[in-house]
């Protein structure tokens, strides 16, 4: 505060802040004058009215995304005008300064005019006016990495109680931060229990370049599978299905606890996530979903409540211990379940072990004197299926 005193009562150096200003803004309008194109909305950033001002700049971000030639006459009024005294033009003056920067960003020529629109917009972000600070945050990203100056202002934004569009906007950011800073990812873990729903989606989906690394990150996203709100959930969903991320090891128990819940959804977003761990990670999981398979088959529990941790099993191998302690589940299951339904589950998960379950076939041919035709259905076919792929097997061994 004492030095914008100082400032002001300094003459000399008032003058020559007040003769550039108007030297600029003469040279903006002069140059605006020689483009037709630009010069109604240039004219229209006159206006006393607000809302006109706002569509001028709109518009001349629109003509310049469309037509790059515009530039030149464009650039310096939308720069005057993030100078304006209302928060509302001067939020979208910073939005179309970001699209005019992002428009010229492999243009060497007009590296001084990327530099300017750069610190213009990291100032804004002091803005005494929440909207505009929400405007300077939204278009920094346009101008190029984000520099890591706006690491600490992004992260106090990220917790301000007050503004949940501008947590949701600096989380955002945060992420796209150019060496991913761990006090970046600090702040989205915290964000990832905001009371705010689309904060969190925002934080789930920050957490992207993290979750392959950080067990932290992963564990985070894996459990926002069971938020309260469904945008959370889809966004933690989609960002665990994504074939490019392999999640840590060490969340492998996060996962297959994800199999007990009485919703089947978030454990069949673990089965594929699991698949892609490795075959430390299914190994690891092995023993929780047989003993859960067990249990289940102690309480008379439906065989279609465990298809997660069936699928998850055969993921991991079709012969080996773990293949025998499963098969042998399975058919205990076909022959003893109270449930029809479950016995005819379970002979098809029998079938898709192929000729690996040929120890099972003695259960399978008991299994065709069951009292009920599903279940005789579902046995004869995961006969038939074994044997076929026996079958294939030997032919191949042959040739």
């Amino acid at each position: 505060m004492r030095k914008d005193k100082r400032w002001v009562r300094n003459p000399v150096l008032t003058g020559f802040a007040l003769l550039g200003a108007i030297g600029s803004m003469q040279w903006a309008w002069r140059v605006s004058q020689e483009d037709a194109e630009v010069r109604p909305r240039a004219e229209q950033l006159k206006s006393p009215i607000a809302d006109e001002r706002v569509a001028a700049l709109s518009e001349i971000a629109l003509l310049v995304g469309v037509e790059p030639g515009h530039h030149a006459a464009a650039f310096p009024l939308v720069l005057e005008a993030a100078t304006d005294h209302d928060s509302s033009v001067r939020a979208q003056a910073l939005v179309s300064l970001g699209d005019l920067a992002g428009s010229i960003q492999n243009d060497a020529a007009r590296s001084d005019d990327r530099r300017v629109a750069r610190n213009t917009i990291l100032n804004h972000f002091r803005d005494f006016d929440p909207k505009v600070r929400e405007a300077a945050v939204a278009s920094v990203v346009r101008i190029g990495p984000i520099p890591d100056e706006a690491l600490f202002v992004l992260t106090r934004f990220a917790a301000d109680p007050r503004h949940a569009s501008m947590r949701q906007v600096a989380v955002e950011r945060l992420s796209q931060m150019e060496r991913r800073l761990p006090e970046a990812l600090t702040a989205i873990l915290q964000a990832i229990s905001d009371p705010d729903p689309m904060v969190r989606v925002a934080a789930v989906r920050a957490l992207a370049p993290w979750s392959g690394a950080d067990s932290r990150a992963a564990r985070s996203v894996i459990g926002r599978l069971v938020d309260e709100h469904s945008n959370v959930r889809q966004a933690a969903a989609q960002l665990l299905m994504n074939k490019a991320l392999v999640p840590p090891v060490e969340v492998t128990a996060d996962l297959v606890a994800l199999f007990e819940l009485q919703d089947h959804w978030p454990g069949t977003v673990a089965v594929l996530t699991l698949s892609r761990m490795g075959e430390h990670a299914s190994r690891a999981a092995a023993p929780v979903l047989l003993s859960s398979l067990r249990r289940g088959l102690k309480a008379n529990v439906g065989l279609t409540d465990f298809s997660n941790h069936l699928r998850s099993l055969q993921n991991l191998e079709t012969a080996g211990p773990t293949a025998l302690q499963a098969r042998a589940i399975l058919r205990d299951c076909v022959l003893n379940h109270a449930e029809p339904g479950s016995r005819q589950f379970a002979a098809a998960c029998l079938a898709r072990y192929g000729r690996f379950a040929v120890d099972s076939l003695p259960a399978l041919t008991e299994a065709l004197r069951d009292p009920d035709p599903e279940v005789r259905a579902a046995a004869q076919r995961a006969i038939e299926t074994i044997e076929a792929d026996r079958a294939k097997a030997k032919l191949r061994s042959l040739s």
